[in-house]
């Protein structure tokens, strides 16, 4: 968790024709830093969305290290099976180990702002542990497959489902102002921005809502 990062400047690492992202990050090891120079965001077109990233490495080469683990000589089998014992038990007692709380907020200048003085200039990205990460997967796939076909999203959250987006809100919205031009009638749209939602939601509130959609996946204790 503590690899240096390499990152500088703000040029975007990602650019679409609807945004300019930079959400790529390089790391090293603590070792290797000093060995490189020179790091940036290539400005030619390689046909992809992602930025080809650049840099200079120099000095002595480093000693490999050894000892590693041969993945070709690992119990797979029996990796899987513990992995999900244990997975199961965080679910079970309602646990996460504190090794897997631990992240790194890395923060990345947003490009195009006038003034990096404020924080609002900068995007966190959140470095947590795959472990963390393979057990949130779970229950994403165990609300998504079993808990929203029983009772599923509103049909006007455009947000956070599968064939939905910005562009799919549009349009409704589009066809109801269209609609409502060609018959000769009145149409009255509102629209809020709550600043800081994610940050600013009760967590009591989103627990009331799980149990209302019978989303809790945390299982008695034997």
């Amino acid at each position: 968790m503590g690899s240096p990062i390499l990152n500088r400047g703000n040029s975007p690492t990602f650019i679409t024709s609807q945004r300019s992202e930079v959400i790529d990050v390089t790391f090293c090891n603590a070792k290797a830093v000093n060995c490189i120079s020179n790091w940036h965001v290539s400005e030619r077109d390689y046909l992809s969305d992602h930025r080809l990233i650049l840099f200079n490495l120099s000095g002595p080469l480093l000693t490999p290290p050894t000892g590693n683990r041969n993945p070709r000589k690992v119990d797979w089998d029996s990796y899987r099976e513990e992995l999900g014992c244990f997975l199961e038990a965080c679910l079970v007692y309602g646990h996460i180990p504190e090794a897997w709380r631990q992240s790194k907020a890395v923060f990345i200048p947003k490009p195009g702002k006038a003034d990096y003085s404020v924080a609002k200039a900068f995007r966190p990205i959140c470095l947590s542990s795959f472990l963390l990460k393979t057990l949130e997967k779970m229950v994403d796939r165990y609300i998504r497959d079993e808990v929203l076909p029983q009772k599923p999203l509103s049909k006007f959250q455009y947000a956070y489902q599968p064939g939905k987006s910005t562009e799919t809100a549009l349009y409704d919205l589009f066809t109801v102002l269209d609609r409502a031009v060609n018959q000769k009638e009145l149409a009255l749209a509102t629209f809020l921005d709550i600043e800081g939602a994610f940050d600013r939601v009760p967590t009591e509130a989103i627990e009331s809502k799980m149990v209302l959609k019978a989303t809790v996946v945390s299982r008695q204790p034997p």
